[in-house]
């Protein structure tokens, strides 16, 4: 909701420096949600966050945060641990593709 009135759905929403690119790899996307697990989602937005990372930089706990809301789920906000945790896993993800 916008303080314009504006009430929108979304799937997967990205703000702040570089979103666009963000949001436009959560389009492409985005078909497949219905059918994801909370953690794959979660996996697919810290891929398109890590694909607009400027060169050299690296997505860690400090600069990264991860919070999920659902139809029976009240906000949840992740503790920089739990986010490290998701990122070691979309890291060694990453490691069993190229292998």
């Amino acid at each position: 909701f916008s303080p314009s009135g504006i009430v929108s759905e979304y799937y997967g929403y990205s703000i702040g420096a570089r979103s666009q690119s963000a949001r436009t790899n959560l389009e492409r996307n985005f078909n497949g949600f219905e059918d994801l697990s909370l953690n794959e989602l979660i996996a697919s937005g810290l891929r398109a966050l890590r694909d607009t990372v400027q060169q050299g930089k690296q997505l860690d706990s400090m600069n990264t945060s991860i919070g999920f809301v659902g139809k029976d789920t009240k906000l949840t906000l992740l503790d920089g641990e739990e986010t490290q945790a998701y990122l070691d896993l979309l890291d060694e993800g990453e490691a069993m593709d190229t292998e």
